[in-house]
């Protein structure tokens, strides 16, 4: 499941990426491994890996950040399949704003899982409306440890159940040093990725959907040339533009 998930954000990645490249190449995109795209066209076969851009170059604190995110992910999913799995509950949208002071552990994702499919259930608002609950209501008691609050709500036209975590950080400015070190971490594989195909590019992401990977867009890094084995490099940001290599 969880490779699944992998593999299913690369690809929406590497979409977003095409529609945004006026030169994609024109061809079938095969998913693979090494590296996790090829779009085989007439001429060549152009290898794409894609890589996330995280605090901290993958260090320690950037690790723990994404392992706890991670961990908070899975716990909701979890806490998702509990609520479908009640008889005659409507879909709802979930959004789950972790404690800063109780960080989830493994130990306690079933507890916490269970805790909240039990009061979501409990707690539905009426079709159009939004429920709370967190401090200054009454169910701030009910609450597991790890978590600060939870909103509820019932759109009219929901289609499916959908659980997501309310994160908070400070953001960090890009470095040139954080692309330059996404570069030379995926450089190491480059003889593998070519070959499965006479073209390698590296797409560089940080889609900011997490604190692990939020960054602010800096013109240092724009004006940085980088200088790779890669045939093509690009930087794709959420809320920025991208930058071709």
């Amino acid at each position: 499941m969880k490779d699944w998930l992998k593999k299913e954000t690369e690809r929406d990645h590497l979409l977003r990426f095409k529609e945004a490249l006026a030169d994609f190449p024109e061809g079938s995109i095969v998913a693979t491994e090494c590296p996790d795209f090829v779009v085989e066209t007439e001429q060549a076969n152009v290898g794409i890996e894609v890589t996330n851009l995280y605090r901290n170059g993958g260090g320690s604190r950037g690790s723990q950040l994404r392992a706890l995110e991670s961990l908070q992910d899975y716990t909701l999913r979890q806490a998702s399949q509990l609520y479908e799995a009640k008889e005659a509950l409507p879909f709802v949208e979930v959004s789950v704003s972790w404690s800063f002071h109780t960080p989830v552990t493994k130990v306690r994702v079933q507890h916490i899982a269970g805790t909240l499919a039990r009061l979501v259930a409990a707690h539905l608002p009426d079709p159009g409306e939004q429920a709370f609950l967190g401090y200054l209501d009454s169910t701030w008691k009910l609450l597991p440890q790890e978590v600060d609050h939870i909103f509820v709500s019932r759109p009219a036209s929901l289609p499916e159940n959908a659980w997501g975590s309310s994160r908070g950080a400070a953001v960090p400015k890009l470095d040139p040093q954080d692309i330059h070190n996404a570069i030379s971490a995926k450089e190491k594989k480059l003889s593998s990725y070519r070959q499965q195909c006479s073209q390698a590019w590296l797409l560089i992401v940080a889609d900011g959907l997490a604190p692990s990977n939020h960054f602010e867009w800096t013109q240092e890094v724009g004006d940085t040339c980088f200088e790779t084995a890669f045939d093509r490099v690009f930087f794709l940001h959420y809320s920025h533009s991208f930058l071709p290599g």
